[in-house]
């Protein structure tokens, strides 16, 4: 084999790889956890219709309104994205959706993330019960938090920001941000940016 077509088949091999890798998740977007081990049975118990399976990137690059990506277990989770929120938010920002999907499962996590409104929220969900929830928009200066925080936020710092409205005078609080919502989201369990992992199919659904 010459020097040219070695490097043209290592060219190749890193264009495999690129073709291979995960589209991540996160920026613009809410995803919603389901400890599962049937993308079918979550989507029947969601009531969603099923359009085609898919593999992740093709389902990530279908995402529009009323459509999700209802993907295969991820470490034990099924995960849905929702490009425009609305599987967790209503139209009032209050997050309905993910409360009713947390009384069909024993264990729920949501996560949503937009910096042009800098709403960034995340949550957990254990046996229809709210454990965590700590919900942030900038634009309207709207801070909500209950629960206690968890190991994993603590051991974030999640503890210097903004838990409450009185907080956001206080120098020492920092405000969340978009990155706070990844972290978070790997640190229980779901890394956005879906490292190490290949070859995750779904089935892309209408609402």
């Amino acid at each position: 084999m010459g020097l040219f077509d070695f490097f043209k088949k290592k060219d190749n091999a890193k264009a495999g790889e690129r073709d291979t890798a995960l589209t991540p998740i996160g920026y613009k977007s809410g995803w919603v956890a389901v400890k599962a081990d049937s993308p079918k049975d979550v989507i029947k118990k969601l009531g969603f219709n099923i359009i085609k399976q898919t593999d992740w990137n093709t389902g990530l690059e279908s995402l529009k309104p009323g459509r999700v990506y209802v993907s295969d277990p991820v470490n034990g989770y099924v995960i849905i994205i929702d490009e425009m929120m609305y599987l967790i938010f209503d139209e009032n920002s209050d997050d309905k959706g993910i409360k009713d999907i947390a009384q069909k499962f024993d264990f729920v996590m949501g996560f949503a993330t937009h910096r042009v409104v800098e709403a960034h929220y995340w949550s957990k969900y254990i046996n229809g019960k709210c454990v965590r929830k700590y919900s942030f928009v900038g634009e309207s200066c709207e801070i909500f938090s209950d629960g206690e925080l968890t190991e994993e936020e603590i051991d974030l710092g999640f503890n210097e920001l903004i838990q409450t409205e009185d907080d956001m005078d206080d120098e020492e609080k920092q405000f969340p941000d978009e990155e706070n919502v990844m972290d978070i989201s790997k640190a229980w369990g779901i890394d956005p940016e879906m490292t190490g992992i290949s070859n995750i199919n779904g089935y892309i659904c209408r609402q």
